[in-house]
């Protein structure tokens, strides 16, 4: 923040200069998921005890980090991408994420950021971590057992799941699979319209006919 110190010993971050952020200190407190709150310019200024919990580090070290540095770089990138079109005060925006403890354990999350501002002026983003890990697993128990392919890719094209229908229809291994973009295996023929639709970066669901070229048997 602008006008008040870290004081990193007590709980939260906020300096005690105004009744507003001591309220929202008891607030983040009382959040039982790992929450953070961040300055412009990415500088973490909140955290509450669940956040230290699941990352293993003490507040004071989390207060001295970037938000970057707590997300796997696919994370980051997605969440940029996210707030470069968010509204402050509108509806949270909600990312998968990895966050990335003190032992470099990547957690599987649901980010949910919104974007206030504080009464004297700048403008903090808060963000709720939900534990993605019982979702992760059912979706990809429901995934392997579609006899259709199912993958799904962050914002660089990268692969981050595959169902065991993909290798089977596709004859690519897993290996081959995360080892390639998808676009390098649409037909060429599709490969322009899937570059515009992925470019787009759409919010809402596409259903898109397109030749997938398999594995050479020989």
């Amino acid at each position: 923040m602008s006008d008040g110190a870290i004081d990193s010993d007590r709980p939260g971050a906020f300096s005690p200069d105004s009744q507003w952020r001591q309220r929202y200190t008891l607030l983040l407190e009382a959040i039982p998921d790992p929450a953070f709150a961040q300055d412009a310019s990415g500088r973490l200024i909140g955290a509450n005890a669940a956040a230290t919990l699941i990352l293993g580090f003490q507040r004071g070290e989390l207060l001295a980090k970037n938000i970057r540095e707590l997300l796997a770089p696919e994370s980051y990138r997605n969440l940029v991408s996210a707030v470069e079109s968010a509204v402050p005060g509108a509806e949270p925006v909600s990312i998968r994420a990895h966050l990335i403890s003190r032992a470099g354990e990547r957690i599987p999350v649901e980010l949910r950021a919104s974007f206030l501002r504080e009464p004297d002026g700048p403008l903090t983003a808060h963000y709720v971590a939900r534990d993605a890990s019982r979702h992760e697993t059912r979706f990809r128990l429901m995934a392997n057992n579609l006899t259709e392919m199912v993958l799904a890719y962050d914002m660089d094209r990268r692969l981050t799941f595959a169902n065991t229908a993909t290798e089977t229809l596709t004859g690519y291994s897993l290996a081959q699979l995360e080892r390639d973009q998808f676009i390098c295996w649409v037909h060429a023929e599709d490969r322009d319209r899937m570059l515009r639709i992925s470019n787009g970066r759409a919010r809402r669901p596409h259903e898109v006919d397109c030749g997938v070229l398999g594995a050479d048997p020989g």
